[in-house]
């Protein structure tokens, strides 16, 4: 079930949804620019060896997911927050 099906079933159940958008989805309230970095090491950018690849003995694994959380309504003060998750895992072996 969607967040905003979910706000439109606990309103019909008498629950009070939750309306306001989080900040970081009001978008921005300057204009974008593009600003130069300042170096904290060293004179330039430099790129550094890191030696020959070596194969991992041991099986390696990575771990990926998603989170998303939002306000869905309030029981009296208290937020209801409904929240989707999801993570796999993928083996990687002789490489």
């Amino acid at each position: 079930m969607a967040f905003d099906d979910l706000r439109r079933a606990l309103s019909a159940a008498g629950v009070m949804p939750a309306t306001a958008r989080p900040p970081g989805s009001q978008g921005r309230t300057e204009e974008a620019t593009t600003r130069p970095a300042t170096l904290i090491e060293g004179e330039a950018v430099a790129g550094y060896p890191a030696g020959p690849p070596s194969p991992c003995p041991e099986p390696l694994a990575f771990l990926d997911g998603v989170q998303r959380h939002q306000v869905v309504a309030y029981v009296g003060t208290c937020p209801l927050v409904a929240a989707t998750v999801a993570a796999g895992v993928r083996q990687r072996a002789g490489r």
